[in-house]
């Protein structure tokens, strides 16, 4: 079950296409996996440190994280922290973005 469809994100920076569209961070939790690039929640491309951030209305037991990256860079490293109602990093996940 998709614990983070509909709920509230936040990024770090927004990007922008060609055409002026400003990428959204509900695009991320909407349940699609097309990785077009208007489909996909993106951070800008000059964002040295880019945050995505999802949050729960109550504390959830989480088993699996799956996230399907769009226009990533393969061979980029990713880390996922997991934290508490208080801000405080409970977990910490180190990965390879891969094909």
């Amino acid at each position: 079950r998709n614990l983070a469809l509909g709920r509230n994100v936040s990024m770090s920076s927004y990007s922008n296409d060609t055409n002026g569209v400003i990428s959204r961070g509900s695009l991320s939790v909407d349940g699609l996996t097309d990785s077009a690039e208007k489909k996909c929640s993106t951070t800008d491309i000059e964002d040295k440190k880019p945050v995505w951030r999802v949050t729960f209305p109550s504390p959830v037991i989480i088993f699996q994280i799956v996230i399907h990256f769009g226009a990533a860079s393969m061979n980029e490293y990713v880390i996922v922290n997991l934290l508490d109602s208080k801000e405080c990093v409970v977990r910490s996940f180190i990965g390879l973005i891969e094909p």
